[in-house]
């Protein structure tokens, strides 16, 4: 195995080592979680219907939201409306809106989250609640932020900073700095972004926030991802999954999630690329974040498209733009603005009014009437071009976008005819290359006639395979092989022929189970020349049996023999030398033999690593799911002893695919059985 291959992989080792054990983690964040919500719970039922209740139904509603049962979490806010409103609790019925507005947000209405939040503000402002209003202001500019209005994102921000400022509110600063960092980061200026980040990072380790750092770090892994410094922002990216794991923070998990995946496909990890994607796309559609599924099929549409998968990389990109058409309709654009002008006007309507009533008596004349009329047209005319403006610059993204979109699906297209035209020139090639190596593999049927309960279970990974079976006879005596070639498909069916046409030549010139493989060695090594520097280390595993009557005589090179006695309730293993043929070998290695008396009714069998290697488990993510094992193998074939030996090679099939579920098939599959 080359050496970088090794160091990655024993990377995403560790890495599935740390997410197991985070996962852990994350369940007893959970359930300190939940013992908060009991204890809200709890001091709900003692309470009686007073302004106490609402506080509490409001915090409980808070508390789901961060872990994302909004459903639950809207429940508890429309509790709490319903006894604020019987108590005319104004200040109650703010933190519904705003609580309300936050559920909106995270399933993608924003509509209805931006017209929640300027309730909300509109009831602090009668209230001159600064902290309630430095939250609002905070609340709408995340809105106007996911829609791109930078500008208009930073008119709320920068009012809440000085608020929360003046408040020596560390708490709402963290949040407050973050999104004014997104909003520069959004406007290009990455040196004011990265600056409050930092600030908003700072703050977020002084009060032990972990949302707040896990925010801070993703976003400054955005700064180093534009900048294309992958390795530097896959490292942010990393820091803030890693507290995000720890919280219990899900919605962050499938954020930080989608961007590792995204810098993972540009260094070409592709095999993390999938697990990351796939565990993000999980975690979206369990809470129901339309936005966060939207980016995980964009990213698993790059992906695909990355591994020159076009086909998948075509339907993945349809998804997302479905998802996106249902979030960024000009309907819901239209609505925001609209939510937005009408707060406005709303506010200065009221600001006119007080001005109305104050100089009441000036109002009478008839020419301040007259130009208050006229004042009030050109405000209507203002609102108008204003809102006009606002509705156009949406139509005019809208068609950029679905423009770009248009050019990514023509270009895609193009690519697919083209890969599924060489494609199936591959498929061709491959299905002859098939008929040859069928060719070469002995017949069933011969085999059938010299051992008549026996079956051969061969199921290639791919049309052509690496494992390969061997069967002759000579006289009175069987020879009967498994053997796993070095690769799969192509590659491991070239190594099967040369392997297949060695080992004849070796039983050729020897009977002796320990020889042949010590012949076969270096016959193998000298055909790919690798006693040269420059020769190939490729090689095999393979377990050989010769059969005399009722004995048997085993030599193996790193594939063990199982022995199932008739009425036996365990297996026995004759274990192989513990080294392949071919490759780093030397040519004069010998290879043990073992011979055992064999009695009516007793089995053995040979067989490659691919059938204990197959993954199951399929409804879990691809770092969670688990190996067949040889134990699990081993018990398989004891359950299976009073069935015939055809009866047999069914049932492993059947339960070979079983276990895989939809999973793709990992390695060539080779079992061969024998029944004395």
């Amino acid at each position: 195995m080359p050496i970088l291959d090794f160091i990655l992989k024993m990377k995403i080792i560790a890495r599935i080592f740390l997410l197991i054990f985070f996962s852990v983690l994350t369940g007893t964040l959970l359930f300190s979680q939940n013992k908060t919500l009991d204890s809200l719970k709890l001091l709900l039922k003692n309470e009686t219907k007073d302004t106490t209740e609402v506080n509490v139904l409001n915090s409980i509603s808070k508390e789901l939201s961060t872990t994302g049962d909004y459903d639950r979490a809207r429940n508890y806010a429309e509790q709490a409306k319903i006894l604020a409103d019987r108590l005319h609790f104004q200040r109650g019925v703010a933190d519904y809106y705003s609580n309300i507005g936050v559920v909106f947000y995270y399933q993608g209405n924003y509509s209805e989250a931006l017209n929640s939040h300027l309730a909300a503000l509109k009831i602090r402002d009668s209230l001159q609640d600064k902290r309630g209003i430095a939250a609002s202001y905070n609340n709408i500019s995340v809105v106007y932020i996911y829609q791109k209005n930078y500008s208009d994102a930073l008119h709320y921000l920068l009012p809440s900073l000085a608020i929360k400022e003046e408040l020596g509110d560390k708490k709402g600063l963290i949040s407050t700095c973050n999104n004014i960092g997104l909003a520069y980061y959004g406007l290009k200026n990455f040196s004011e972004a990265l600056k409050y980040y930092q600030k908003s990072l700072a703050i977020s380790v002084g009060m032990k926030s972990a949302k707040g750092m896990g925010n801070a770090y993703n976003n400054i892994g955005d700064i180093y991802y534009d900048e294309e410094s992958f390795d530097t922002a896959y490292h942010y990216y990393n820091e803030a999954m890693t507290i995000r794991r720890r919280s219990g923070y899900r919605q962050g998990m499938m954020s930080s999630l989608v961007k590792l995946g995204n810098t993972c496909t540009l260094l070409k990890n592709f095999k993390e690329a999938h697990a990351d994607l796939d565990s993000a796309l999980a975690i979206a559609i369990d809470i129901k974040e339309k936005e966060g599924m939207g980016d995980s099929y964009d990213a698993l549409s790059r992906l695909a498209a990355a591994e020159g998968d076009f086909k998948s990389a075509f339907e993945y990109l349809g998804k997302f733009k479905d998802i996106k058409d249902s979030i960024f309709n000009e309907q819901s654009v239209n609505n925001s603005i609209r939510a937005s002008l009408n707060y406005e006007f709303g506010k200065k309507s009221a600001a006119q009014k007080a001005e109305n009533e104050k100089n009441e008596a000036l109002l009478k004349e008839e020419a301040n009437r007259k130009q208050l009329a006229v004042y009030f047209v050109l405000g209507i005319l203002l609102l108008v071009v204003v809102f006009s403006f606002f509705v156009y610059r949406g139509f005019l993204q809208k068609k950029s976008a679905n423009r770009e979109l248009d050019l990514r699906n023509r270009k895609i297209e193009q690519a697919y005819t083209i890969i599924e035209t060489k494609n199936q020139e591959i498929t061709d090639s491959i299905n002859y290359a098939q008929r040859i190596q069928q060719a070469i593999l002995p017949e069933i049927s011969e085999i059938k006639n010299a051992l008549p309960e026996s079956f051969v279970f061969y199921q290639p990974k791919d049309i052509v395979g690496g494992d390969f079976y061997f069967f002759t006879k000579k006289e009175n005596e069987v020879f009967i092989a498994a053997a796993d070639c070095t690769g799969h498909g192509v590659p491991g069916a070239f190594m099967s022929l040369i392997g297949s046409k060695e080992l004849g030549l070796a039983n050729l010139e020897s009977n002796s189970p320990g020889k042949i493989l010590q012949r076969l060695n270096l016959g193998l090594k000298n055909t790919l020349k690798q006693n040269n520097l420059e020769g190939t280390k490729d090689g095999m595993d393979i377990a050989l049996v010769k059969i005399t009557g009722k004995e048997i005589i085993f030599s193996g090179a790193n594939r063990p023999l199982w022995i199932v006695r008739k009425n036996a309730t365990t297996t026995e293993e004759i274990k192989p030398v513990k080294t392949a043929i071919a490759g780093f070998t030397p040519d004069d290695q010998e290879f043990a033999e073992h011979t055992l008396q064999m009695n009516s009714g007793d089995t053995f069998y040979i067989f490659t690593d691919g059938y204990t290697d197959q993954f199951g488990n399929s409804n879990t993510a691809m770092r969670d799911q688990k190996k067949l094992s040889t134990k699990k193998f081993r018990e398989k074939l004891l359950s299976i002893q009073q069935m015939k030996m055809e009866e047999q090679e069914n049932e492993l099939r059947k339960f070979i695919g079983s276990w895989r579920g939809e999973n793709e098939q990992l390695d060539d599959i080779l079992v061969i059985g024998v029944r004395v």
